[in-house]
């Protein structure tokens, strides 16, 4: 304890109390000033449609603050999408491919503050279990 004093000492006879909150305070106030920019970034959303849960790759594009909220303070996990409101195509006998515009869609009615991009391809899921 008596070192971190000592070094603690030091360091206030070569930094100023002052300088160190002024130069705090400006890191703040140019933080604040990025996120009020528009960015693009890529993002993974996970997706429920009807009690299959898939994860899918999303760039989207909104102010910093909002990538912000999305990216790092947003606890929900897994966005709930009924298969009827996606378009799909028959792979094989009870196996569809969801048609990626369709999710885009989708994705972009419930996250609102931002814009979906673009949505990478999801997975074949299964609809009816093979006999």
């Amino acid at each position: 304890m008596e070192r971190f004093k000592a070094a603690v000492a030091q360091l206030r006879r070569y930094i100023s109390p002052v300088f160190v909150t002024l130069f705090f305070a400006a890191f703040v106030l140019w933080y604040i000033t990025k996120l009020g920019y528009d960015y693009t970034t890529d993002y993974t959303v996970g997706v429920d449609v009807d009690g299959h849960v898939f994860d899918v790759e999303c760039k989207i594009h909104g102010k910093g603050v909002d990538l912000f909220n999305v990216k790092v303070l947003s606890k929900q996990r897994n966005i709930a999408v009924p298969l009827s409101e996606l378009g799909f195509e028959y792979v094989e006998w009870g196996n569809i491919r969801i048609d990626p515009v369709s999710l885009q869609r989708a994705l972009s009615s419930r996250m609102t503050d931002i814009d979906v991009v673009s949505v990478a391809n999801a997975p074949v899921i299964e609809i009816a279990e093979r006999e």
